[in-house]
């Protein structure tokens, strides 16, 4: 009964599908096709060709396969005889469908009509397209599931007239207004246009809604059909198209008119459409050639599954997935296309030195652009996303990272006077804040105080989003995560008048100092003309988020490895107190981000044209990411990858090329890398110049995913204590030699220790 259940739905699906394609092309009679339909549920009818007047004949079978199917399973239901009649009137009326499909408007509506007129309508359906609509939108599922057991002809008369009457009027109109907006794009006919007004077919919808679930209570075990029609009412009406805010209301009140249960199910049905890995797509002819292409292996669990279990503990099931299956892997996202893995060096080459028009790593980065915007040069591919580039990197030349050193002592000196000692408290939220100050007094530098105190604050308020699953999962929008959505849009706006403001201010002055914003407002774009504020809103919130939020969240992540650490910690503090030349440091903050980096992979690059790759071939709309984390804990690399040794950056030999990638490769390497490195480096050593880091827990604390980046759960919960000897003890020591340090030359030629260039 299954398989016959649904090779019926695969018939109507891709005669539907069948009808259009030929429709567009050429003026064929697609009703020779649709005799398929009624031969499937026909088991004494003789095999015909289908194709007759069809361009496409050659489906490898398809179609017959499907025949056959349906004909084996008509034949073993014991009331069949029962029911052929009524299915096959039914069947043979959705040949209605390859007038639908017409792409003329007035040739189809005169078609239409004149199909309608040669048909007797009853009163329920008094209008041509309601008729139409309801005819080719006949399923055969109830009629062959009362043919499972004997029935009586009164039972199938009843259930047959409500189910090719309001039930398939129902499902016709539910469908259409779910894809008005998409059949509106594409110029497709849509049932629901025929209304006079968006008002008149809201209240026609619920009259159907309602009295279809009317008919189908007064039917022999009444519960049951409800139960069914009202599940098929919420599951229209939790598709994207009609769940969306702009149609969320409207829905809910034709919702209503289905009942109670339909109310509550449609939310439900939208947090499954969230969940499920498998989307209903429609059928398509065969394409000769074009078979789906393999991927590496990964696991089966369902999408759901695999998205709780990375969300949840991102490492380890990283590294549970590299045991188990190897690299590359596979990994299967709610709501995203394919995810392979890339861990092999040689493919990570490949893959940050493959074309942009190949691989779009733009739109790997998605995720984010509710904060930075789609003008962000961070979701921009190919030229566009260079020019970008090139536009902030004046802001980034040497000038300015000197003066960022001094900005960046300055300021963590005064903010960790004001950090709790000899207590447990957590980091993260202190060092998110200082690390934002910096960064506004870097883009907005002759801007008063005042103002950035409270663009400070807004922008904090904004950014608190990055720590919901809300970012990453839009579906969660609509249900949880409402309020907290809700909360950012607010915040948002605030945030974004404030900085428009800004803007225009800085518009007004003859001269523009040399920070981050004169540097935008001194650009161009390719016609000449200065950059739209709307363009340097988006690439300021750009510079804002990835200035703040990863060096905070690292710092987070070096204060629980040093507190975890004491060796290491002990030794760095040595050097400090001696003013050593920094290698130990340069090496400690090196291993920090090989240990801990807080982004676990490289941005993902989308597939736009077939790309091969380690003997695989990769297609739309697969995608592909270098794994960081995986990379930094590769033991043929790195011996002994989860021990914390800043010692391996002193040693030889240097860790080859496309080993160390915390800030990414290839076109989308982070521009800033240099003043976040001096950023960690400085605030490192002022903490530790005055103060000994200790862990507030047995174990360090578990990654948790904020936004794109991942940081300790808890915050990153530490006990910082006063120094016991001074650092100015150590100025005695200086008539004593101190020992030379080995230099810190384990970058390979193309990975060149980004400090040692600046410092």
């Amino acid at each position: 009964m299954p398989a016959l259940l649904i090779a019926s739905q695969l018939i109507g699906d891709y005669l539907d599908s069948a009808s259009e394609r030929a429709m567009r092309h050429t003026r064929a009679d697609g009703r020779p096709l649709h005799r398929a339909l009624t031969d499937a549920l026909d088991p004494t009818a003789p095999l015909q060709d289908y194709y007759t007047r069809h361009p496409w004949r050659d489906d490898g079978g398809y179609l017959s396969a499907l025949v056959r199917a349906c004909r084996t399973g008509c034949a073993a239901l014991p009331g069949y005889p029962h029911v052929r009649g009524a299915l096959l009137h039914g069947a043979a009326g959705c040949a209605v469908q390859s007038l639908h499909h017409d792409p003329d408007p007035v040739r189809r509506t005169a078609a239409l009509k004149a199909w309608a007129a040669s048909n007797e309508a009853p009163p329920a359906r008094p209008v041509w397209f309601e008729l139409t609509a309801a005819t080719g939108a006949f399923t055969p599922h109830a009629l062959l599931a009362l043919a499972a057991e004997p029935s009586g002809e009164d039972t199938v008369s009843a259930i047959d007239s409500v189910y090719r009457g309001p039930v398939a009027l129902a499902i016709a109109m539910l469908d259409s207004y779910a894809d008005e907006a998409e059949d509106a794009a594409s110029g497709e006919h849509s049932y629901i246009a025929h209304y006079p007004s968006p008002g008149a077919a809201d209240r026609r919808l619920r009259e159907i809604v309602n009295h279809a679930l009317t008919a189908a209570r007064e039917l022999p075990a009444g519960h049951r059909h409800a139960l069914l029609v009202a599940c098929m009412v919420a599951m229209y009406l939790s598709k994207d198209a009609a769940a969306g805010s702009a149609r969320r209301a409207r829905s809910r009140e034709i919702a209503h008119a289905g009942g109670t249960l339909t109310v509550c199910l449609a939310p439900v049905l939208r947090l499954w459409r969230a969940t499920h890995s498998h989307r209903i797509q429609r059928v398509q002819l065969p394409t000769p050639g074009l078979a789906r292409a393999a991927l590496p292996a990964g696991s089966r669990a369902p999408s759901a599954v695999q998205t709780l279990l990375c969300w949840r503990r991102p490492l380890s099931y990283l590294e549970r997935c590299r045991e188990r299956y190897g690299t590359p892997f596979t990994y299967r996202q709610v709501g995203q296309p394919p995810l392979v893995f890339l861990a092999d060096r040689e493919h990570v080459k490949a893959l940050f030195k493959a074309p942009a028009e190949t691989l779009h790593p733009g739109e790997g980065a998605r995720t984010i652009e509710p904060i930075v915007g789609p003008r962000s040069f961070m979701l921009l591919d190919e030229d566009e996303h260079l020019k970008g580039r090139r536009r902030i990197l004046p802001a980034l030349h040497s000038d300015a990272v000197n003066e960022h050193a001094q900005l960046v002592r300055e300021h963590a000196r005064h903010e960790i006077h004001s950090w709790p000692h000899d207590t447990p408290f957590a980091t993260h939220p202190r060092l998110r804040a200082m690390t934002l100050k910096i960064a506004l007094r870097t883009i907005f530098s002759t801007t008063a105080s005042e103002r950035l105190t409270v663009l400070h604050e807004r922008l904090l308020a904004t950014l608190d989003v990055t720590g919901s699953a809300v970012l990453s999962e839009p579906q969660l929008r609509h249900g949880p995560g409402l309020r907290v959505w809700r909360r950012f849009l607010r915040a948002r706006a605030d945030t974004d008048e404030l900085i428009h403001t800004l803007i225009q201010e800085r518009r007004t002055n003859t001269t523009q100092p040399h920070d981050t914003l004169g540097t935008l407002l001194a650009a161009h774009d390719d016609d000449g003309r200065p950059l739209s504020g709307e363009r340097i809103r988006d690439e300021l919130m750009s510079i804002i988020l990835a200035g703040h939020e990863t060096t905070s969240s690292q710092l987070a992540w070096a204060f629980q490895l040093l507190a975890h650490n004491p060796r290491a910690q002990a030794r760095l503090i040595d050097e400090i107190d001696h003013d050593e030349h920094q290698e130990y440091l340069s090496a400690t903050v090196h291993e920090i981000l090989r240990h801990r980096p807080v982004f676990l992979f490289a941005i993902p690059r989308a597939v736009k044209q077939p790309f091969e790759l380690g003997g695989i071939t990769y297609h739309p709309p697969t995608r592909l990411l270098a794994c960081i984390y995986l990379i930094h804990h590769d033991p043929h690399v790195y011996p002994d990858p989860h021990e914390f040794r800043p010692e391996r950056f002193l040693e030889k030999p240097l860790v080859p090329a496309n080993a160390w990638l915390p800030w990414g490769g290839g076109r989308k390497r982070c521009p800033g890398l240099h003043l976040a490195l001096l950023e960690i480096q400085s605030v490192l050593r002022t903490v530790l110049s005055q103060m000994t880091v200790h862990p507030a827990s047995r174990r360090m604390e578990h990654a948790r995913w904020r936004s794109v980046i991942v940081t300790p759960h808890a915050g990153s919960r530490v006990i910082l204590r006063a120094r016991e000897t001074p650092r100015r003890r150590m100025m005695l020591d200086r008539s004593t030699p101190a020992a030379e340090a080995p230099s810190c030359a384990n970058q390979s030629d193309t990975q060149t220790n980004p400090l040692s260039e600046h410092f």
